[in-house]
Formats: C-alpha cells, structure tokens, sequence
C-alpha cells in the first residue's frame, strides 16, 4: 500500500514537473514571436508614406508593406507561421526527454523491468512464435509496442518503454541459443538504447528565438 502512495506521489510531481517544462518553452516562445511580429510589422512599415497607409484597410496596407519590404514580409510571415508549431515540438520533445531521464535514473528497476516482463508473457501466450529464431522482428517489436499501448500501466512508464523498443535493433541476436534469456536480451537493449537519448536540452528553442529575432533585426536595418 505504501508503494502504490509513493509511486502515485512520485508521478503526481513527474506530470507536474512535465506540465510546467512544457508551458514554460511555449510561454516563452509565445512572448517572443508576439514581440518581434510587434516590431517586426512597425520597422517594415516605417517607411511606408503615413497618409496614403493611415486611411487604407488591413488588406491594403499588408499590399503596401510587401511591396516596400517584400523580403523582409516573407520572412516575417513564415516566421510567425513557423513559430507556434516549432515551440510545440520542441517543446514536446524536451519534455519526453526530461522525464524519460529522470524515469530512468530514479525507477528504472521498480517500474520498467516489471512492465516489459508483463509484456513478454503477453507476448508468449499469444504469439509464442515471435520469439524463436527466424521469426519476424518488425512483427515482434509491432507485438511488443501493442501490448505496451494496450497494458495496464503508468503512461509516463508505457511511452518510455514504447520508445526504447521502436529504437532497438534484433536482427542481430539468436534467439535459439539456449544460454540467452530473451527478456534479459530485450531489456538490457531497451535501456541501453533509452540510456544513449540525447540529454534534454533548450538549445533549439533558443536558437530558433535568435532566427525571430534576426529577421526582426534585418529588418530595422533594412538590409531586407
């Protein structure tokens, strides 16, 4: 009883911990893309003349500023485009990453290794074929990941999981040698490639805050 407390008190804070990582690179980068299409749109129509622009409609004025800075309208647009879509992946990639680390460095044997080994008998009683040598892997690995989505189980655990057995390679073992213990075959593969995740990290986010900003700077310049 006492495990079920700490482990739904444990992933309490990891969907927290998730939630907040996740709002903060897209906060962030909402405020960046709105400030800089602010300044964007007043440095590319400073120069357009102010009494011809002051009394035209929004689909006018847009003609106006294009036709005035057309490199720097283009830019503009498909950065402000790019922008929530950008934030949003990045955004849902450094969070798996994150918790996929902390998932591992805190409950890889209590929670991973009990929920593949849950897998693997799944696996056996349906489709024992899929583990002896010469089967199909793909078919394997598909088998694996369906009783993964469709088993009991924490969602932060499953998707973890899920993605070290979409990573791991098996063409390679021979399942027919009689000292090798399959489960211990896949796991010991599942964390490994789980391990070898690249560490979460912001970098990209910022990197593409510098191209918003970049484009805004040109165009204060007038270089385009």
């Amino acid at each position: 009883m006492n495990q079920v407390l700490d482990n739904l008190k444990y992933f309490s804070k990891l969907s927290a911990t998730a939630a907040i990582s996740f709002l903060k690179i897209n906060l962030l980068g909402a405020f960046s893309t709105v400030l800089s299409a602010i300044i964007g749109i007043y440095l590319s129509s400073k120069g357009i003349d102010a009494g011809h622009s002051a009394h035209v409609s929004a689909a006018p004025w847009l003609v106006m500023v294009f036709a005035a800075r057309p490199i720097g309208t283009v830019l503009m647009g498909l950065v402000l485009v790019a922008s929530p879509f950008l934030f949003f992946m990045l955004g849902n990639k450094y969070t798996i990453l994150k918790i996929a680390h902390r998932l591992l460095n805190d409950k890889a044997g209590k929670l991973i290794y009990p929920l593949l080994d849950k897998v693997f008998e799944q696996v056996k009683q349906k489709q024992p074929d899929l583990l002896r040598k010469g089967a199909s892997y793909s078919m394997l690995k598909l088998k694996m990941l369906h009783e993964v989505k469709n088993g009991d189980g924490n969602k932060w655990v499953k998707r973890l999981v899920a993605m070290g057995i979409s990573k791991i390679q098996l063409d390679e073992v021979d399942f027919n040698r009689e000292d090798l213990s399959f489960a211990d075959i896949i796991k010991d593969k599942i964390i490994d490639a789980l391990q070898n995740l690249a560490q979460p990290s912001t970098k990209l986010v910022w990197l593409w805050i510098a191209v918003q900003w970049l484009v805004v700077i040109l165009i204060g310049c007038k270089v385009i």
